[in-house]
């Protein structure tokens, strides 16, 4: 009896003497080779056995990431219960809940005890979390106008895990300004922007988790760019002429005219007056017809016309010289030549008089 007696002490004081031991014995989601893969927004759990735990000491949880070491919980008290929860579901078993990881929860988490004041023993996994991309807003362009031939940098930033690719493309199937269809970077640079480099561009982000996509609307602002179809236009007397320039103007213009010289005369038409009509007929991107219509061309309506359009970005002009014709012109609306109110309005009236004459005649 007393030999048993003396085994048996002798046994509790070999068993009291070992050092602790510490395992992960069990993780949610299930490790992989000491790594756990967790998708970003979900718990975490990691459970933590210690064997022969003494009196008195301390069971912790720490994380490391990069160089730096981050204090968890103390037994049974998380450092940060919002981010943290540690529970107890039986003896000398502790079990760590992270709650909704995030990218930033990456790293070796170890739970250990310390056997003196330089040694411990521990026990590690590591955490990876996995997460499909998301934009970084600040750090990501916002619809913009950009002042015409100033450099530009389109920026697109995303977070995800494994690290995302970026794409950028426009839409419609343009090229980008470097003269490629597609590009893979977080930026893109315009060297000088053009009026012809506006539109819609997007940027794509993707991994293994997901794929995200933003448009970004890019504006350009600049003067007038005007064209005209035919900078020498002919016409006879007494019939229609339509002068005509195509623009391109961001923004829209603050002032538009029309101008001819004649000598050392300035004549400006801006508004509709007798036989001159203005108008400003408004198309989509930006375009519009600037158009001066002569009802019965005259003699002093030849010359040279000048098309004016300024905007905030300055000013623009384009000429047109007006030269009189021996035979009508075809209007360049209808494809046929088109005489004036005034003349139509003559002819019935000769017409008229024509026939009253006749029936006079024939009556005496």
């Amino acid at each position: 009896m007393e030999k048993s007696l003396y085994l048996f002490t002798l046994l509790i004081t070999f068993a009291s003497a070992q050092d602790p031991i510490v395992r992960i014995t069990r993780t949610e989601p299930e490790q992989r080779g000491n790594v756990i893969r967790a998708q970003r927004g979900k718990d975490i759990t990691i459970w933590c056995h210690v064997e022969n735990l003494r009196e008195n000491i301390n069971v912790r949880f720490e994380k490391e990431f990069s160089s730096s070491v981050k204090s968890i919980s103390r037994n049974e008290y998380p450092s940060d219960n919002t981010r943290y929860a540690i529970e107890k579901p039986k003896e000398f078993t502790w079990r760590l809940r992270i709650k909704a990881v995030q990218l930033t929860d990456s790293g070796v988490y170890i739970c250990h005890v310390y056997l003196d004041k330089y040694s411990k023993s521990k026990a590690y996994v590591n955490v990876l979390v996995n997460a499909a991309p998301v934009f970084v807003n600040d750090q990501t362009t916002s619809d913009s106008i950009y002042k015409n031939g100033y450099k530009v940098i389109l920026n697109c930033s995303t977070t995800g895990y494994p690290k995302p690719y970026i794409e950028w493309t426009r839409l419609g199937n343009a090229l980008l300004p470097i003269g490629r269809e597609r590009f893979q970077n977080s930026t893109l640079e315009i060297k000088s922007i053009k009026p012809q480099d506006r539109g819609v561009y997007r940027c794509r982000s993707w991994n293994i988790m997901g794929e995200i996509a933003r448009d970004i609307t890019v504006g350009v602002r600049f003067k007038a760019e005007i064209r005209v179809q035919n900078r020498i236009l002919k016409q006879k007397l007494g019939y229609v002429i339509e002068l005509q320039c195509l623009a391109e103007t961001n923004p829209y213009p603050i002032g538009l005219s029309w101008k001819r010289r004649s000598g050392s005369t300035l004549q400006t038409f801006t508004v509709s007056s007798g036989r001159y009509v203005v108008n400003a007929v408004k198309g989509a991107f930006n375009r519009f017809i600037y158009e001066l219509i002569i009802n019965g061309v005259q003699q002093e309506d030849y010359g040279e016309y000048t098309c004016e359009i300024n905007n905030v970005e300055g000013k623009s002009s384009a000429k047109i010289l007006l030269e009189e014709s021996e035979i009508p012109m075809p209007s360049i609306k209808r494809g046929i030549p088109r005489a004036s109110a005034n003349i139509n309005q003559s002819i019935s009236s000769i017409s008229i008089t024509l026939l009253t004459f006749f029936v006079a005649t024939l009556i005496h």
